[in-house]
């Protein structure tokens, strides 16, 4: 099953934005395009966001007068 981007947004209260940046960042990888490149996610994809217990969440440092830098952590 293919579900649309806001459909995954309002399924793992996870933000439009918060679910692009993770692909970008690479934490998930292999989400469905269509022809016009719209994201759609699986029904997996959905069931990994929603394990916030392993969900590991990229965090972008600023540091002024330093480069950014990603740190990834784990959810307790």
């Amino acid at each position: 099953m293919k579900i649309p981007i806001k459909q995954a947004s309002e399924e793992t209260g996870l933000s439009i934005h918060t679910l692009r940046y993770y692909e970008e960042i690479s934490l998930i990888e292999g989400i469905m395009r269509d022809e016009n490149s719209y994201c759609h996610y699986s029904e997996a994809d959905i069931a990994w966001f929603n394990q916030k217990e392993d969900l590991a969440i990229g965090l972008l440092l600023r540091i002024p007068g330093a480069p950014s830098a990603i740190l990834y952590v784990q959810l307790l």
